[in-house]
C-alpha cells in the first residue's frame, strides 16, 4: 500500500491558473483541427537566416510560426474576433500568444502587429516579452489582445498537445516536436520527411469546422513555402 500522504493547498498562482483553466473548458465549446506540416523548406530557411544574422537575434521555430500563425490570421480576417459576455469584439490588430512558462507559472504575452513586423523586429520584441515574463513583468499591454495563442511542447519531446483556449482568446495552437517519417513521393516512393502536428483548438461559438479547416490549411502552407514570411 502506499504511504499516507498530507493534503497541500495550491499556491496562489497555481490556484488562479486552476480556476482559469477549469472555467475555459467548462464554457468554452472547443473542437479541434489536426494537420501534419512538412517543415524541411521552412528548417532549411531558419538555418539559412540564421547563418546570416550578423548582429541579429537567432530565429526559432516559435519565431516562424508566431509570424506564419499572423499571416494566416490575415487572411482570414473573419476570424480575428473574441467572444466577450456582451458581444463579439472585432480586434483592430493581429496580436499572437505565446504560452511560456515561467517561475510564476504559465503566462502568455501577445506579440501584437505579427502579420506586420519583419521577422528580426519579431524576434526582438518576442525575446523582451519572455524576459518580461520570466521576471514577473510583464505590462497590461504585453498580455492585451490577440484571437489566437501558440503552446509550443516540441522542445519536450511530445509529439503533439491538444490545448485549452485562453479566455477571451477564440483559438490556441498546439505545437509538436518535429519527427522524421516516411511518406508516399510524386512517384509512389518512400521519401524521409520531416513532420510537425499542428493542432487547432477553436471556439465553436465563432468558429465553425470548415473555417478551423481553411485556417490551419493556409498556415500550413505559409509553412511549408515560407518565402512568404519574409515579405
Amino acid at each position: 500500500a502506499l504511504p499516507a500522504s498530507g493534503l497541500v493547498q495550491p499556491d496562489a498562482v497555481r490556484a488562479a491558473t486552476a480556476r482559469r483553466v477549469q472555467a475555459a473548458k467548462r464554457d468554452i465549446p472547443h473542437f479541434y483541427v489536426t494537420r501534419h506540416v512538412d517543415i524541411r523548406a521552412l528548417t532549411r530557411l531558419r538555418a539559412d537566416l540564421n547563418a546570416a544574422a550578423s548582429g541579429h537575434a537567432r530565429l526559432s521555430v516559435t519565431h516562424l510560426l508566431v509570424k506564419a500563425t499572423g499571416l494566416a490570421l490575415a487572411a482570414h480576417p473573419h476570424l480575428n474576433r473574441v467572444w466577450l459576455p456582451d458581444g463579439i469584439l472585432e480586434l483592430g490588430s493581429i496580436g499572437v500568444g505565446i504560452v511560456t512558462e515561467t517561475p510564476h507559472g504559465l503566462r502568455i504575452p501577445v506579440a501584437d502587429r505579427a502579420d506586420q513586423l519583419p521577422l528580426d523586429e519579431l524576434a526582438d520584441r518576442c525575446a523582451g516579452l519572455f524576459a518580461r515574463a520570466r521576471a514577473g513583468s510583464l505590462t497590461t499591454q504585453d498580455v492585451s489582445g490577440g484571437a489566437i495563442s501558440i503552446s509550443n511542447v516540441g522542445m519536450f519531446g511530445a509529439d503533439s498537445l491538444t490545448p485549452i483556449i485562453s479566455p477571451p482568446q477564440a483559438m490556441i495552437l498546439g505545437v509538436g516536436a518535429e519527427q522524421t517519417l516516411f511518406r508516399p513521393d510524386a512517384e509512389g516512393r518512400p521519401e524521409a520527411v520531416q513532420e510537425i502536428i499542428l493542432t487547432l483548438a477553436a471556439d465553436h461559438r465563432l468558429i465553425d469546422g470548415a473555417e478551423a479547416a481553411r485556417f490551419i490549411a493556409t498556415l500550413s502552407s505559409l509553412l511549408e513555402a515560407p518565402l512568404a514570411l519574409l515579405r
